[in-house]
């Protein structure tokens, strides 16, 4: 459903832009992202009070934990008390992720080994504008990558990660916050799940540099302009986060 029309915007910006294919991939995924902001910011602003309710959530766990039904009940008043809706983090998601895939299959279209010539792509074009001619194949040059192979160099699949770190360090709380929050705490509960956040953190990453070595240059661009955007949203939201501790260190005030 919306991957014909992702594509067919693509191909505009190609168009438009000179036939640069890598800067048409930077302006659809900006387009995207811009988009889609709404929803997560929404998402992100609800996972940032929940993190901020964390002591209050803590105590009701202490109080009444051994008792499911009745912590739920008070869990559920806590956020009707506070007007936060715990379902409404998953369907303001839904959207972003839908975007993703299709962005992911267009960017496949339009520079992997399968489909990257006229007969693949004119039957999907709304416009004559659009349209390639015969026997012609998008031109995947940007900078000294082919969008449609692999970074020889790796650039791109390091720098997505290193990214995605800033960002995954920024989505959690203060370190040094988390760390007197499990200290003052007698149940192991706290330090468990800091430990988790903290494999996480490492974990997304790698992840990234993996599959990113593996994806044709053109969707790791892509995912670098967007894990980009991300950081810039997740600052406005909750400022630095799990990177105060750093900005501290180097003598920055936050």
């Amino acid at each position: 459903m919306l991957v014909t029309p992702l594509l067919n915007i693509l191909l505009f910006f190609y168009r438009v832009l000179g036939g640069n294919l890598g800067v048409a991939i930077i302006a659809l995924s900006l387009l995207v992202k811009g988009l889609s902001a709404p929803f997560m910011h929404s998402s992100l602003k609800l996972a940032q009070k929940q993190k901020e309710i964390m002591p209050e959530l803590d105590k009701l766990k202490k109080k009444y934990g051994h008792d499911k039904k009745v912590l739920a009940e008070k869990q559920m008043a806590l956020y009707k008390t506070l007007g936060i809706n715990p379902a409404s983090g998953c369907l303001t998601q839904i959207f972003p992720i839908l975007v993703i895939f299709a962005l992911f299959s267009v960017i496949n279209l339009t520079t992997g080994t399968h489909a990257i010539s006229s007969g693949d792509l004119n039957p999907r074009l709304y416009s004559d504008f659009l349209r390639i001619p015969e026997n012609h194949k998008i031109n995947s040059n940007f900078l000294y990558l082919d969008l449609a192979k692999k970074d020889p160099l790796f650039i791109l699949p390091v720098l997505a990660a290193l990214f995605q770190f800033l960002t995954s360090k920024m989505m959690m709380p203060d370190v040094k916050k988390e760390e007197e929050i499990a200290k003052k705490t007698s149940d192991s509960t706290d330090d468990v799940m800091y430990n988790m956040q903290e494999q996480m953190l490492y974990t997304m990453p790698i992840v990234f540099l993996i599959v990113g070595l593996n994806l044709p240059s053109g969707v790791v661009l892509n995912i670098l302009v967007t894990t980009l955007f991300s950081i810039v949203q997740q600052y406005y939201v909750s400022g630095l986060g799990g990177l105060a501790p750093l900005a501290r260190k180097i003598g920055l005030k936050v």
